[in-house]
């Protein structure tokens, strides 16, 4: 497996083959240091309110972006919109009352980006539904994956960065099923 991309991959293989041999996890490999710079161009063509719409099989979510907050971030999901990254890929994670997952290129959850993102994690809290934060293995190891909080969820706080927050289609978040599509996204 390559890393940093599947890292995420091989953390999973190791503790399922640690499992089945009833030992315990052995850490074959380090977690990879961030690696993706802020691209403040990105940041200054987006404006200080830049918003992103996901197009989605059950309907249109619009994320407030919050570039002052989590700029490497903000940064970089705008960099994957543009080019077209998320259109096309599926929900993979929903746990009802606490989040919904996407953003995997593989669809299991295990899959990253070639990249890993510094962790950003300012005095803010996950203190209400529709909040998006970044998944991650290890501290700035975040990648591509995004999730949506579906109400408060303070054992993330201080743990996962918080880059937005939903400001159109929080009715979305109790339709959404595991393998529905993000149809198209678009920078507004």
């Amino acid at each position: 497996l390559d890393e940093p991309g599947d890292l995420e991959a091989r953390t999973e293989l190791t503790a399922a083959l640690a499992a089945l041999r009833n030992r315990p996890i052995e850490q074959t490999t380090e977690v990879p240091p961030y690696n993706h710079p802020i691209d403040w161009s990105v940041l200054t063509a987006a404006g200080s309110e830049p918003e992103v719409r996901l197009r989605t099989n059950k309907g249109n979510m619009t994320i407030r972006l919050y570039p002052d907050r989590a700029p490497g971030t903000v940064s970089a999901f705008l960099e994957l919109v543009k080019s077209g990254f998320y259109d096309g890929l599926h929900f993979h994670r929903v746990a009802p009352g606490w989040v919904t997952q996407g953003g995997d290129p593989l669809g299991h959850g295990i899959g990253a980006g070639d990249f890993s993102l510094r962790t950003e994690t300012p005095p803010i809290y996950y203190d209400q539904m529709g909040l998006v934060g970044a998944p991650r293995l290890g501290r700035d190891t975040e990648s591509v994956q995004f999730f949506i909080t579906h109400g408060a969820s303070p054992s993330l706080d201080g743990r996962y960065t918080i880059f937005g927050q939903l400001t159109e289609g929080l009715e979305l978040l109790e339709e959404l099923q595991i393998g529905d599509q993000i149809e198209g996204t678009e920078i507004r």
